[in-house]
């Protein structure tokens, strides 16, 4: 269990505002970004880690690496907290950038969802059996779940690519 609370540089996120943060590789400086305090969650005691760049990038470096493939040059640009509903959940978004050699550099967004009553590995494992089955970018209907990348124990989160198109529950209005 990851109960500690961070020490040293104020965690960076943003809440309806978006800032960037500066390229770097493989550890980001805390001390040039755009810092605003986290939320004190009682039930969420990791949600400030999950906020904070130095913190939050060794624990999805890996599971941005595989979607991104052999990207030599691979870095973390803006952590965005999309939704927050105390003591419940939260969604987060963390932006990342990369390039392959030879190649023009390419972003992506990662969707975090971490909840306090614990990791949701069912929901997790739902949406990696569909994407694995017919409901991936190549399904010839064009309905598709995101792409599930992996889990992060440590912030109760899973995470998937951000993706465009429209949410399944706007359709059954």
């Amino acid at each position: 269990v990851f109960l500690r609370r961070a020490s040293g540089p104020r965690p960076f996120f943003t809440q309806g505002r978006r800032h960037s943060m500066p390229a770097h590789t493989e550890s980001p400086d805390a001390n040039a970004t755009v810092r605003v305090d986290a939320p004190a969650d009682e039930m969420m005691p990791y949600l400030p880690l999950a906020l904070q760049a130095d913190e939050a990038w060794p624990q999805c470096r890996p599971l941005f690496q595989a979607l991104t493939g052999t990207a030599n040059d691979l870095s973390l640009r803006e952590i965005r907290l999309i939704r927050y509903k105390p003591g419940r959940r939260c969604l987060i978004e963390y932006s990342v950038e990369y390039q392959n050699a030879g190649e023009k550099s390419h972003a992506c967004s990662i969707l975090g969802k971490s909840r306090a009553k614990g990791l949701d590995r069912s929901t997790y494992q739902l949406m990696h059996t569909l994407w694995e089955g017919a409901f991936n970018e190549r399904a010839e209907d064009g309905i598709f779940v995101p792409q599930p990348l992996g889990v992060a124990p440590a912030f109760n989160m899973w995470l998937q690519r951000k993706i465009d198109g429209r949410v399944a529950t706007s359709l059954l209005n």
